[in-house]
């Protein structure tokens, strides 16, 4: 739907399954960057922190945080986004290269 540019069925889709499972941290992720695309910065980052905090191992939330910051200004907080998004992302192919 969000490659469709159907913003509002989109938007109802992903609250209708956090309404099912609020800690589905791949909703609330797609939710942010809906949010965001409609410019609602605030809201988007509230979707991401959510989304990291229901999946600690999932990296994209700290990068479109990284994204959000930047835009906003808040260049520590980018940062900080973008260094958690790397060690997330450095120990995901740490561990795939231990998998044969």
């Amino acid at each position: 739907m969000l490659k469709l540019d159907l913003l509002n069925d989109a938007e109802s889709s992903l609250r209708e399954s956090l309404r099912y499972d609020s800690k589905f941290a791949r909703a609330h992720y797609q939710l942010a960057l809906l949010l965001e695309r409609q410019g609602k910065l605030e809201d988007a980052v509230t979707q991401l922190k959510q989304s990291a905090a229901s999946d600690p191992a999932y990296a994209e939330p700290h990068y479109a945080l990284n994204r959000i910051y930047r835009k906003q200004g808040q260049l520590q907080n980018a940062q900080t986004a973008l260094e958690v998004f790397q060690k997330l992302k450095k120990g995901k192919a740490t561990t795939s290269q231990l998998d044969p």
